[in-house]
């Protein structure tokens, strides 16, 4: 949660904060989603479930959004996540916990009831080099077919002109 409270002296008192977590890969259509426009509330975005790649094991977190006016609100619920990981009400202190606070929900990572922008594609988190490995490998195999795919298509236009 320090990481988060770290910037608070920096947020706008004016328009949106967005919070993109470092460690992880944005398809373009995430990035899109993640940065567009928002005006009031707040909005997280991740995966609630066990991505498409193999080894994709659990829900994700990738970024979080808010309009300034909600500013305190975040900074209450970081807040009282942090306090209550310290005094060892709950096991974790990560994102997924702040949602649930904000929520009224229990911490279960994938656990989503609005607020939440379900991000399922290409976009991962990567917690090690064998987690970005197997990411690429995946993401390869994965283009490789589609340009397969596009010259195929691209060969029957041709035989049918």
């Amino acid at each position: 949660m320090d990481r988060f409270l770290s910037t608070r002296p920096v947020w706008n008192d004016r328009g949106q904060i967005i919070f993109i977590y470092g460690d992880v890969f944005y398809s373009e259509a995430a990035m899109q989603s993640v940065c567009a426009p928002l005006a009031e509330g707040y909005l997280w975005f991740g995966r609630s479930c066990p991505g498409p790649f193999p080894g994709q094991r659990h829900p994700e977190l990738f970024a979080f959004s808010f309009a300034a006016q909600c500013a305190d609100r975040i900074e209450t619920a970081l807040r009282t996540v942090r306090q209550r990981y310290i005094a060892g009400e709950i096991r974790r202190c990560i994102g997924w916990d702040v949602y649930a606070q904000m929520q009224g929900l229990d911490a279960k990572p994938g656990l989503v009831d609005g607020n939440f922008v379900e991000i399922n594609d290409i976009t991962d988190d990567f917690d090690s080099r064998r987690d970005y490995r197997a990411w690429l490998r995946h993401y390869r195999n994965l283009q490789s077919t589609r340009l397969s795919r596009e010259g195929m298509r691209k060969a029957c236009r041709q035989a049918h002109e």
